[in-house]
């Protein structure tokens, strides 16, 4: 009756997530879609606004430059000077002194003027035949005075307009180059009369490539673009190639839609260039935002059936299986509502029994956080207990090793002196290991030591031992390149090389044998390997050294008795540990005697960071 309960239960949790879920991705879906083609709308108009003000500003900032070069010439003095001789001269006159003179005046005028680079070419011109370029070409030009010439200046209406008595500068649209006539180059002119003391005595137009309004006129990074340029009155001056859009039905300060000949559609913005009273139109096709609107829209559907699915499949699991864990863990949360209950519980996290399903994670990770609170409960009182016994214990060892080493250095030094004297080199070189032993260990600027440092240590630890010892102890060290870089707490190997002699031949008047070798397995594991040949770990201090150990790699605080066996094995694994965050593991077994192993799988990365921190 209970599964029967859970099973309703469930499906009732499915059915109701599964059509709210469904709901909030559909309207979410919906709204972000809408928000995201309208964003893309409104990001379309402002380029298009943009591009059209980019269009005008750099549309009036060319015709101000060349306002600018036919203000110049006409404000210099002794070119209009030149340009009235020459027109009061006359062709009769061409070949005077006088004429040269002022011709040689006007050309210089044009060749210098600073903006003369900006421009294709920049005329002065009279209505009697008088021509002169700033562009210099050998064929192709008219001569000056030809009938040819004449013929063309009456042909030019902007001449002859200007001539019947206009005086303002005259915008005139993109046409072929009147003046060259080896081939045919577009160009567009601004032009305006020169008067002298309240005469007109000819003109002075700046010329311009039409390829320079089409790099004005035109966008690289939108597709589909186009820009139309109609003047004052109506006229067209401007337009991209293929444009053949019909602009009637745009309007100021908005985006509207209009088609060109062919039907295509176009999102057009109106602007006015109110220096020159022209209207510029930017537009571009609407095809190419139809097309991000679909993708728009596509993606958002693939989306919301993604995460749908997602969502069921997710409720369907969820609703089964946290049914089941909730009933489990509030049995289990009821049941240790006893004080004494929780007093039977075990000390480690993974020995406390689980009853919800690991797949639920969210619940698994409640009943670890309520394991782990149970655990705390038990454990605080005693670990405070013996933390403060390992405060007080360390505090006396403090006082212990504060005993001035100077007496010592002097001591050594009369007994080396006095050997010398007497010519004894062994109490001499045993002077100087044990001196070196003790400079080593009294070092306190440093916490930390390299294995070469450590071996040396040991070295100097066992050639004093068998000192005493003579021909009952050999030891062998081998350790290859690959343990350089390994970094331990200082006095980490002498301990265990110390409970090797110690405690691996009580009883034993035979010869000791030490052997410390290293290897690198398959892995890139380092092995240090500390050996004897003596009896070796009985089985209670082997299995009391392997629970001490789990103690250490379980974080818990937990410390021997100053009365148990081997304390300094534990001791020196308790220092390797916690420096090497885990890092350096310690164990040990018995094989022809006792073997002590570290075995180091730190990378080269650690180990650089266990560097750098020793170093802060």
């Amino acid at each position: 009756m209970r599964k029967l309960t859970c099973m309703r239960i469930s499906a009732k949790m499915t059915i109701l997530f599964s059509v709210i879920a469904a709901c909030m991705i559909a309207v979410n879906s919906v709204l972000a879609t809408l928000s995201e083609i309208q964003n893309i709308l409104l990001y379309e108009e402002d380029n298009l606004n943009a591009m059209a003000s980019k269009i005008v500003a750099a549309f009036e900032q060319n015709i101000t430059v060349m306002g600018y070069a036919l203000d110049g010439l006409k404000q210099d003095n002794d070119f209009m000077a030149a340009l009235n001789t020459i027109y009061t001269l006359g062709e009769d006159m061409e070949t005077t002194s006088e004429y040269h003179q002022a011709q040689n005046t006007l050309s210089a005028a044009l060749f210098h003027e600073p903006l003369n680079d900006y421009f294709y070419r920049i005329n002065v011109l009279t209505m009697d035949g008088f021509y002169l370029s700033s562009r210099y070409e050998t064929i192709g030009l008219l001569e000056n005075y030809s009938d040819e010439l004449r013929t063309v200046m009456l042909r030019l209406p902007y001449l002859n307009e200007r001539n019947r008595g206009l005086s303002q500068k005259t915008l005139v649209r993109p046409h072929i180059d009147p003046w060259f006539v080896a081939r045919p180059i577009s160009i567009y002119t601004l032009m305006s009369p020169a008067v002298y003391h309240g005469k007109q005595i000819g003109f002075v137009e700046v010329n311009a490539l039409s390829t320079d309004l089409f790099d004005i006129f035109s966008s690289n990074d939108m597709a589909g673009f186009r820009a139309t340029a109609y003047d004052a009155d109506g006229r067209l001056f401007h337009r991209s190639f293929d444009d053949t859009i019909d602009y009637s039905a745009a309007e100021y300060g908005s985006m509207t839609e209009c088609s060109d000949k062919n039907g295509d559609t176009y999102y057009v913005v109106k602007e006015h260039c109110s220096w020159l009273g022209f209207d510029i139109y930017a537009a571009q096709r609407t095809a190419v935002f139809e097309s991000s609107i679909h993708s728009v829209i596509l993606h958002h559907v693939l989306v919301s059936l993604l995460v749908l699915f997602i969502a069921e499949v997710f409720i369907i699991l969820s609703s089964h299986q946290l049914s089941r864990s909730i009933l489990r863990l509030t049995r289990k949360v009821s049941q240790l509502s006893d004080p004494a209950a929780i007093a039977e519980r075990p000390l480690l996290p993974e020995e406390m029994p689980k009853v919800t399903n690991p797949r639920d994670v969210e619940m698994r990770e409640l009943e670890d956080v309520f394991d782990k609170q149970v655990i705390e409960l038990k454990t605080a009182m005693r670990n405070d207990a013996e933390l403060r016994e390992s405060n007080l214990r360390s505090r006396l060892n403090a006082l212990q090793a504060q005993i001035n080493p100077h007496f010592i250095y002097n001591t050594l030094n009369i007994i080396s002196a006095k050997s010398m004297e007497a010519g004894n080199e062994e109490v001499i070189d045993i002077c100087g290991k044990f001196a070196q032993m003790l400079r080593y260990s009294t070092d306190l600027r440093s916490k930390t030591a390299t294995l070469q440092e450590e071996i040396a240590h040991v070295r100097n630890y066992l050639a004093l031992a068998k000192a005493r010892l003579e021909d009952r102890l050999e030891y062998t060290i081998d350790i290859p390149d690959a343990f350089s870089h390994l970094t331990l707490p200082k006095l980490s190997l002498q301990p265990i090389a110390e409970n090797a002699i110690s405690h691996g031949y009580q009883g034993s008047s035979g010869t000791i044998h030490i052997t410390i070798s290293g290897t690198v397995d398959e892995d890139g594991c380092l092995h240090l390997l500390i050996c004897d040949d003596g009896c070796g770990f009985g089985e209670e201090i082997l299995s009391h050294l392997r629970e001490e150990f789990s103690h250490i790699e379980a974080g818990e605080l937990t410390e021997p008795e100053n009365t148990s066996a081997h304390i300094g094995l534990v001791n020196t694994y308790r220092r390797l540990f916690y420096f090497s965050r885990g890092a350096i593991r310690m164990r040990v077994r018995n094989d022809g005697g006792a073997v002590v192993e570290l075995i180091e799988t730190r990378t080269s990365e650690e180990e650089d960071d266990v560097h750098h921190s020793d170093r802060r």
